[in-house]
């Protein structure tokens, strides 16, 4: 737990838990403006599983809530010299290689704290891009929500009135007691803020950023019936239900569907860099929020003709209120207020207004559509457009998505009818280059380059390709037209650095990488080069300046603190703090592998944790096939291969050692690169001779649609593992598949025996009973299970298509209502869909 405090606000960090803020108060009242749970129940809701309310959770990546939200990330302290304080978190999103940093800033003499983003894409590949920084504040019943805007969007993007929707003011927590949770993406002006406040107890919260920086305002409600409020009891002990004001770099949180609107998946350009900087604040007795900047929160509310008007400082402040009305000043008053310290007044007032405080960058005026933008959240009905066009936007999106497969086959449609389009080829030359299928790739961007040789995407994709395959000079000829064109410039000229490097071009290196800095000074690969290229040439204190300028872009970057380590001999393994540490040490020899610096890279990996994954690396890189052993001994569980460079350190250990584990684990990294044919071939060729039960698991699912393969392989794997629960389920879910439910009801029956407390096997076994019309012993099961709470399984009885929907009312007794709500409860839906 890091702890940050001044004179006004204190604020807690929790590194171990995905470098979330824990919570925050202002120290006039103790008030919490942003919601601190005091206990940490994880419960079933991110990406991969537990997830604790409260707090702010950053999420990077491609929807939340992400993988790294409650483990440990890294982390460093910092001291300012104006007196501030900082706690640095920050990890890698595994799956894109993206590179995600918060510093939480807690300034000296200010009410609030700042939380500095940083997030770069060191890949030569467009990533899917999504970041939403998710802060929590209490749920009362006299909570008000200011959110600027005239409507807001759903997840797929259709726009909806806001503040009045259904006739209710929406804006008011209390009137949200309809329907289910709510997701409130609110648009259509033009501000820097948003937040909430406590009109009883007249205090509040609030976000600051610059509109360019975070346009997004996201409003989070748990249901107001059962449904949600059995949250509170599953996320907290005492502190009450939360909801979540959220702040992101895009409209809203994009999900794909059918819908036509002008919302869509965003992109994460190669080699790019993001920061942005956001202020988080209370607000204390002025009633709400109306205009907001760093120095302070203003807020004027029109009552029948009398302006009534508050101001709550940030900052130490001394300014001049001043209101007009038309050219008139109406109204002027001297204030000088320290932080957390407020004005409030008011005076009858007709007609136009405006108030201003110009040293406090505060204003506002009566006119309602002042700041309104003009963008269009609905789409024109265009019927006229081509589907090829349709299939190539779709196919586009999918990939931004990463929905690989349905991206090939709509990019594919595209060009089936029109053969010529160029931006479909080039995006399937970079579909095959995500999936190494660099041959492939490289027939598509040729084709594109053989209708128009300049086309700059055609040529840069080419040039990854042909640098994936060690074609450097064809690699630089490609890159050097790519580089021509501004949105493929500074990638370009790294990569070609890169390259300069590999070949041992020092000078040329460091001209490229150069070149890329002066069109964007944050690249981090052409950072890295320079690094290098200065280093092997012997001028040390150039490196090290270019070293220190990394990290003070990055000051949790691996890449420099290892360059330092290098230079100055300063440790930087201490700076490994996160749970997945050997994934560091394996993406910071990629970094040198990649430029061809393999000693550096073997040096890395031997202080490494001991992984079968680093094991492979140093085999691979020192070409001892003797290394392999120890891979070959250790279990196969949580070894995950995926990036494309493992492919050819696999490609080389199966043509050294002939064992099933090196194959399976080739396989395993195909798969991941939607090469099917071929992970095919490599789990036929196992056979039976793998003696893990994960492998046969692995199989079954691979081959899930063919019944006569993949339960021979079912069989194998509970034959193996009998005491684990997940070879159970996997031959009930078989069976329940292939809707044999008598030979499904047989494995449950004895599965719920040997595991009595698993509720995955007990809610299967409830589906075996069901599909028998055995409801009596369906509901005495269901009656003992306790459903381990998740957000996803509301509702969880449904899976039974209403066969028992009224059942658990009858059986019940139906004028007991606790034990009803207690059965529902048990299965985390709140309420039964007849309640």
């Amino acid at each position: 737990m890091i702890e940050l405090e001044n004179e006004y606000i204190k604020t807690w960090v929790l590194p171990q838990v995905g470098g979330k803020v824990w919570g925050a108060i202002e120290k006039v009242s103790g008030q919490e403006f942003i919601y601190r749970n005091e206990v940490m129940k994880f419960r079933n809701i991110a990406m991969r599983g537990p997830w604790t309310s409260g707090g702010i959770e950053f999420n990077f990546g491609i929807i939340g809530h992400t993988p790294a939200t409650a483990t440990p990330v890294d982390y460093l302290l910092e001291t300012h010299a104006d007196g501030s304080v900082s706690c640095i978190v920050g990890a890698m999103d595994l799956p894109s290689r993206t590179q995600w940093r918060v510093r939480i800033k807690l300034p000296k003499d200010k009410a609030y704290f700042e939380t500095e983003a940083l997030w770069y894409n060191p890949t030569p590949l467009h990533q899917s891009y999504y970041n939403w920084m998710t802060a929590a504040a209490a749920a009362k019943e006299d909570l008000a929500f200011y959110c600027p805007g005239d409507k807001y969007v759903t997840h797929p993007g259709d726009a909806r009135p806001y503040p009045i929707e259904y006739g209710r003011n929406i804006a008011q927590y209390s009137q949200n007691n309809f329907l289910g949770s709510k997701s409130y993406h609110v648009v259509g002006a033009y501000n820097d803020f948003f937040g909430g406040y406590f009109q009883q107890q007249q205090y509040g919260f609030g976000h600051w950023a610059l509109y360019d920086e975070m346009p997004g305002q996201k409003l989070w409600i748990w249901a107001l019936s059962r449904a949600g409020g059995i949250w509170e009891d599953l996320l907290t002990d005492s502190d009450g239900q939360y909801i979540e004001f959220q702040a992101g770099r895009l409209f809203n949180q994009y999900a794909p569907s059918a819908n036509i609107n002008p919302i869509s998946q965003a992109t994460f350009t190669p080699h790019t860099t993001d920061q942005w900087r956001e202020l988080w604040f209370p607000v204390l007795g002025i009633g709400g929020l109306t205009d907001v900047s760093p120095n302070g929160v203003l807020h004027v509310e029109d009552k029948a003709g009398k302006l009534v008007f508050g101001v709550n400082a940030l900052a130490a402040s001394a300014d001049v209120l001043t209101i007009r009305s038309g050219n008139k000043v109406v109204y002027e008053q001297k204030i000088n207020l320290q932080p957390l310290q407020f004005f409030k007044d008011s005076i009858a007032i007709s007609g136009d207004w405006q108030i201003t405080l110009p040293n406090m960058d505060l204003a506002f005026n009566s006119n309602p559509d002042a700041l309104r933008i003009a963008r269009p959240f609905h789409s024109p009905n265009l019927t006229a457009i081509p589907l090829f066009e349709s299939n190539f936007r779709a196919g586009v999106e999918a990939m931004e998505f990463r929905d690989y497969v349905g991206a090939k086959s709509l990019l594919e449609a595209c060009l089936k009818d029109n053969p010529a389009h160029l931006e479909a080829l080039s995006h399937l030359a970079e579909l095959h280059y995500i999936q190494a299928e660099y041959d492939k790739g490289l027939q598509y961007a040729l084709t594109a380059l053989a209708i128009d040789t300049y086309h700059p995407q055609a040529n840069y994709v080419a040039g990854i390709l042909y640098k994936a395959k060690s074609d450097w000079l064809n690699a630089k000829e490609t890159l050097s037209w790519a580089a021509r064109a501004m949105n493929f410039r500074t990638a370009a000229y790294a990569l070609m650095g890169e390259i300069a490097l590999a070949e041992k071009h020092l000078d040329l290196a460091i001209h490229y990488s150069t070149k890329a800095l002066d069109f964007n000074r944050f690249n981090v690969l052409a950072h890295q080069v320079l690094i290098v290229a200065h280093r092997l040439k012997g001028e040390n204190e150039t490196a090290l300046d270019y070293t220190n300028q990394l990290l003070a872009l990055d000051p949790l970057c691996h890449f420099a603190r290892h360059e330092l380590y290098l230079l100055k001999g300063i440790d930087y393994q201490q700076y490994i703090q996160n749970e997945l540490p050997y994934q560091t040490y394996l993406e910071l020899a990629m970094d040198y592998f990649n430029k061809q610096q393999m000693e550096t890279a073997i040096r890395i990996l031997k202080t490494a944790p001991n992984h079968p994954l680093v094991q492979l690396w140093l085999a691979y890189l020192q070409q001892d096939r003797n290394l392999l052993k120890p891979i070959l001994e250790a279990p196969t569980d949580f070894v995950f291969p995926y990036r494309n460079e493992t492919l050819q350190a696999l490609e080389w250990a199966n043509k050294v050692q002939n064992h099933w584990k090196l194959k399976y684990y080739l396989a395993l990294n195909l798969w991941s690169k939607n090469q099917l044919t071929a992970t095919a071939a490599l789990l036929n060729t196992i056979a039976q001779q793998a003696n893990e039960a994960t492998f046969y698991l692995t199989r079954a699912t691979f081959n899930e649609d063919d019944a006569t393969k993949a339960l021979p392989d079912l069989e194998k794997a509970q034959q193996l593992a009998p005491q684990q629960w997940r070879t159970h389920q996997a031959i009930i879910q078989h069976h329940q598949k292939q809707q044999q439910h008598q030979k499904a009801l047989i494995y449950s029956a004895k599965a719920v025996q040997q595991f009595p407390d698993n509720y995955a096997l007990s809610m299967l076994h409830v589906k075996s009973l069901i599909h028998q019309t055995r409801y009596a012993e369906a509901i005495a099961q269901l009656q003992k299970t306790q459903v381990l709470p998740s957000k996803g399984l509301t509702k969880v009885a449904n899976f039974t298509n209403g066969r028992i929907t009224a059942t658990p009312y009858n059986l019940l007794n139906n004028s007991n209502i606790s034990r009803q709500l207690l059965f529902w409860n048990n299965l985390n839906s709140g309420k039964s869909n007849s309640a």
